[in-house]
């Protein structure tokens, strides 16, 4: 950009032929910088079935250097056939992504099934369960799978039965909210919910409902200045719409 103006554009990542789909969900595709790394999240596209290979880009969290260059520390590099992006994987459809929280770690919000919404802190070549382990079912309401926790894969920071649609995250890192500093503010679209969670040692200790019944919660973010902002999206509401969270004054 220049000017304001779309001057030039690279592509620095591309699945294979092989792996596209025609399907019209869990896409992912949050993006986010962090710890000098490009991060983005890449649904299941509706095939879970692939979630847990490594030679798919799908369910996956990928780690490129700024330029598209793949990290000599990712940890499948090494791995036959495997996609060298691949950080972490195991999700369903990350819906949210953002830095910070009391650790300054990096944060995802996931879509579940009927249930089972999480949030977790990827890490480094860690499996996150899906479709193996999940706190939720089907949408029919029969069993997905048996189980909710399995060796070798991580469980959720946190999670939600019933489902609250998670979508955007941010972490509030702000003098503008003290008392909110380096929580979690988590949109949800089905329950009209935007959330406030508070993680203390790595588990979620206080889970607040800030706004509720005015529109499906698309997103949240925290602009410099510390104002937060939420965006709605719901025609049976209105058109969309962006809030603007004020702290109260004295």
């Amino acid at each position: 950009m220049k000017n304001g103006c779309w001057e030039d554009e690279e592509i620095i990542f591309q699945s294979k032929t092989e792996h596209e789909t025609n399907k019209e969900y869990h896409f992912g595709s949050r993006i986010e910088f962090w710890d000098g790394y490009l991060f983005f999240s890449v649904g299941d596209r509706g095939e879970p079935e692939n979630v847990q290979d490594l030679s798919w880009p799908s369910g996956k969290i990928h780690r490129l250097q700024y330029d598209g260059r793949i990290p000599k520390d990712n940890p499948f590099i090494d791995v036959e056939n495997a996609y060298p992006s691949i950080f972490s994987y195991g999700h369903r459809n990350p819906q949210g992504l953002t830095v910070g929280g009391p650790d300054g770690a990096f944060y995802i919000s996931e879509h579940g099934p009927r249930g089972g919404d999480e949030i977790n802190r990827p890490e480094k070549g860690k499996n996150y369960g899906w479709p193996i382990i999940t706190h939720g079912m089907n949408y029919d309401g029969t069993l997905m799978t048996p189980f909710t926790e399995k060796e070798g894969m991580e469980q959720p920071m946190k999670y939600w039965v019933p489902s609250i649609a998670t979508a955007g995250i941010t972490s509030v890192q702000s003098e503008t909210f003290p008392e909110w500093e380096e929580d979690i503010l988590v949109s949800g679209l089905q329950s009209q919910e935007l959330h406030r969670v508070r993680f203390i040692n790595g588990e979620a200790v206080e889970d607040e409902v800030l706004i509720k019944g005015i529109g499906r919660v698309r997103d949240v973010t925290q602009s410099k200045g510390g104002d937060i902002f939420v965006v709605m999206n719901d025609d049976t509401f209105g058109p969309s719409s962006v809030y603007r969270i004020l702290p109260i004054s004295e």
